[in-house]
């Protein structure tokens, strides 16, 4: 919390500096609290078995991100930053919604994929029933935040005008 000054003093430099020591410190606690303490050694037939696969896996992960900024680039080239202002409601749906279901996969795929490894052939049944409980989880939010969304205009008066089309998105989430 304390490095949340750095930028203010700093610009530029002190985001960057907040970056980089709150990054450091994660590292360290996540080194300190590891689960399985083994002791480090580099194999190169390892190296070059993770690379051959993963270098693909990286560059598609790396193109799907920029692909994500290409409706904002869209937006703010034939509507302008008053546009693009405008569609943040809806990002803030769709990461609301998203963020939710993502924490829930973060937890299941681990245990699904060992149960698969395990030799467990109800992991498709199991699947299946998880994406059914976030729906059922899910659409009790969007009901209670349908009629919430237009609260957002008394809150953020500039953002009125994106109330309709964050209604839908909450809907699509």
């Amino acid at each position: 919390i304390g490095t949340l000054v750095l930028p203010w003093f700093f610009g530029f430099w002190g985001y960057l500096g907040r970056t980089l020591l709150t990054t450091a410190i994660m590292l360290l606690m996540w080194y300190i609290v590891r689960p399985v303490k083994v002791k480090s050694q580099f194999d190169f037939q390892t190296f070059k078995l993770l690379f051959a696969t993963g270098w693909r896996l990286f560059l598609r992960n790396y193109l799907q991100k920029v692909s994500m900024s290409f409706p904002r680039l869209a937006l703010v080239s034939l509507g302008g930053t008053v546009v693009l202002g405008l569609a943040a409601p809806l990002n803030w749906m769709f990461v609301a919604l998203t963020g939710i279901t993502g924490s829930l996969t973060a937890y299941l795929y681990p245990k699904l994929t060992h149960r698969f490894a395990k030799g467990h052939s109800t992991v498709g049944k199991t699947s299946l029933k998880a994406a059914g409980a976030m729906v059922l989880l899910l659409l009790p939010v969007a009901i209670i935040g349908l009629p919430l969304v237009p609260f957002l205009g008394d809150i953020l008066p500039k953002y009125v005008e994106a109330i309709p089309a964050a209604q839908v998105a909450l809907i699509a989430s």
